[in-house]
């Protein structure tokens, strides 16, 4: 009931905010449903057929106030209520899923001050970010010189860590014994060309650096990306990992978009690189295990889109071996994935998403999976 509540709450501070000015209010309220089945592995009766699906509605509440023309304050909310689930039985399978135990919940994912006079941006409080290897709120500081429309340098620090989507949720509190994670990003952009160095240093235990660049033009664009992971002293277990990826695009007339690409992961898999970890809504839904040790990935996508229908088709096959459970080399895994968005009008899109992974037998831990899932998105801005 006290979750219910927090929803309806969720609504009327919407309507609430949008009485008052000077004020930016925006509103995203997603109603998913997924159902995911496997078949199993033949002569294995640790990996049996099994299905499982859940429902939930998910809302995320942010709302910016002026202070003055330089200070204003952010507040933000995420909320999830799991309307029903049939979980898996088999622990192996259950464990790589989340359930209403981890999912239904409510957080503040904003809460801070700005200061901003356009070429200096001071941020402390919980911020909700979206960088390169980190998505989710953050606890702490942010400095932003310059712009990130022309040449910027962005210094951070934070403490604690907390991420809500309608299907995943992960927190740290204190991280690193309160040392928390400092990181450097700088970047530039001209003519087209955009460039992008990071760098996240945890102290005595990972280091995290990167960067990627890409080139706009009127029908064609091209990726590079490269970032690795190095383990300081005091890290669980030695690892040295890395991941690679390019693309190039074409714009085929004015609706179709065609995309090839590939990765390449390291002998060590991303297992740290991924912990606070927008990796996990990347490009393939079920991953294709391009996170595994020595994953060698080829994709194709191809785009439509009009004012009001789009269309994405992504298929790749993968190449990776496994190394920590079972020494296996030269494993395969295939994925297709469709989507389909229908936008209604400005504040109502419909969104259908299918999609099927083929794993290879020999695999450990690794099972083939079909998941099917459906949003009806409500959208609300107030400037």
């Amino acid at each position: 009931m006290r979750k219910a509540v927090g929803a309806v709450l969720f609504g009327s501070s919407l309507y609430a905010a949008a009485l008052y000015s000077p004020l930016s209010v925006s509103y995203e309220g997603i109603l998913h449903a997924e159902s995911e089945q496997t078949p199993g592995k033949e002569d294995n009766a640790s990996f049996p057929a099994e299905s499982n699906s859940f429902a939930t509605f998910y809302s995320l509440l942010t709302v910016n106030y002026d202070l003055t023309d330089t200070f204003f304050v952010t507040a933000g909310g995420k909320a999830n209520l799991v309307l029903g689930e049939d979980n898996y039985d088999t622990p192996i399978y259950l464990r790589a899923k989340q359930t209403s135990d981890d999912l239904d919940k409510a957080v503040v994912s904003d809460l801070s001050l700005t200061y901003d006079n356009g070429t200096l941006a001071l941020s402390a409080g919980r911020m909700d970010i979206s960088y390169d290897w980190l998505l989710g709120s953050m606890d702490g500081a942010i400095v932003t010189l310059g712009s990130d429309e022309t040449y910027s340098l962005r210094l951070f620090w934070f403490r604690n860590f907390t991420q809500l989507q309608y299907n995943y949720a992960f927190e740290v509190r204190d991280m690193n014994d309160g040392h928390g994670m400092y990181g450097a990003i700088a970047r530039a952009k001209k003519n087209g060309f955009e460039m992008t160095f990071y760098d996240y240093f945890m102290q005595d235990l990972r280091n995290i650096a990167g960067g990627h660049c890409s080139w706009s033009g009127e029908r064609f664009g091209a990726h590079l990306s490269y970032t690795d992971a190095k383990a300081l002293s005091l890290a669980a277990y030695d690892y040295d990992e890395s991941f690679a990826e390019a693309a190039i695009e074409w714009l085929a007339g004015e609706r179709h978009l065609l995309e090839i690409g590939g990765s390449l992961t390291g002998e060590n898999g991303l297992l740290a690189m991924v912990q606070l970890g927008s990796f996990m809504f990347g490009r393939f839904y079920l991953s294709n295990q391009v996170d595994r040790e020595n994953a060698k990935n080829v994709y194709a996508r191809y785009l439509y889109g009009s004012r009001r229908w789009q269309w994405e088709l992504l298929g790749g096959v993968t190449r990776y071996d496994n190394r920590f459970k079972r020494v296996e080399n030269g494993l395969s895994s295939f994925e297709i994935d469709g989507y389909l968005s229908h936008a209604f009008n400005r504040e109502w899109t419909f969104q259908l998403g299918a999609m099927w992974m083929n794993v290879d037998e020999r695999d450990p831990v690794g099972v083939d999976q079909t998941l099917v899932t459906a949003n009806v998105v409500y959208r609300y801005d107030y400037f």
